[in-house]
């Protein structure tokens, strides 16, 4: 028989374990967890926020590999997953080098930590990770957090990559040359001093984002997409 209990969120279903549990690690507003199961594999997927893992009972063996091995990992589609993240379709435990060929390379790159009761392993955000869960009975509790702490009022990405693709995936290339450019300058550069050219008092959603800005940015998004 089969056994699976995940991602059960312990403050809203098991509010007193987690009372009697705390975790005296200062975490910005974690998201506490709870997994129990028999013999069960998640396959290779990544998470957007950092996580803690600590095993309570039984074996886990995690699986490891850096987020630049994506194109070596042969990433299944990202609208039909069992668990709302994609997965890498390679059997880790048998690999098919000849329809896999690249993941020799992913596989040179990843490590793997098997842990016991009172063992825990830090998974950075964006990293890939399988886990196995070895034995009768296995119990995990993780903590999901992101870092800065109040990052709730940012938007989910996944959806954000999701909306790009929609937007962007059918143009011709030069307008996606040009979209690319445009998407690096005003969402992924890194310099600080990008926008001084423009007061501050005028740069709308071009300033860091807090709550207010957040909800209005929430809004916007809502009414263009009517």
């Amino acid at each position: 028989d089969t056994l699976y209990i995940g991602s059960t969120n312990v403050d809203h279903w098991l509010p007193e374990f987690g009372k009697a549990n705390v975790l005296n690690i200062d975490l910005p507003n974690p998201t506490v967890s709870l997994w129990m199961s028999n013999h069960s594999v998640v396959a290779p997927h990544f998470d957007f926020p950092s996580n803690l893992a600590c095993v309570i009972s039984g074996t886990r063996q995690f699986t490891l590999f850096p987020p630049d091995q994506l194109s070596n990992l042969y990433v299944g589609p990202l609208d039909l997953t069992p668990a709302g993240q994609p997965i890498s379709l390679v059997n880790l435990s048998r690999p098919d080098l000849k329809r896999f060929p690249r993941f020799e390379i992913a596989e040179a790159q990843g490590f793997t930590a098997r842990l016991g009761p009172g063992d825990a392993i830090l998974i950075p955000s964006m990293w890939w990770h399988q886990v196995e869960a070895i034995g009768d009975l296995n119990t995990l509790i993780n903590y999901w957090f992101r870092d800065p702490a109040g990052a709730e009022h940012h938007g989910p990405p996944l959806a954000a990559l999701q909306h790009a693709m929609l937007a962007f995936k059918d143009l011709e290339p030069n307008q996606k040359k040009t979209w690319q450019a445009l998407l690096d300058y005003y969402v992924f550069n890194q310099d600080p001093a990008q926008f001084d050219h423009i007061p501050r008092a005028a740069r709308g959603i071009l300033n860091p984002i807090d709550q207010s800005l957040g909800q209005t940015i929430r809004s916007t998004i809502r009414r263009l997409l009517r």
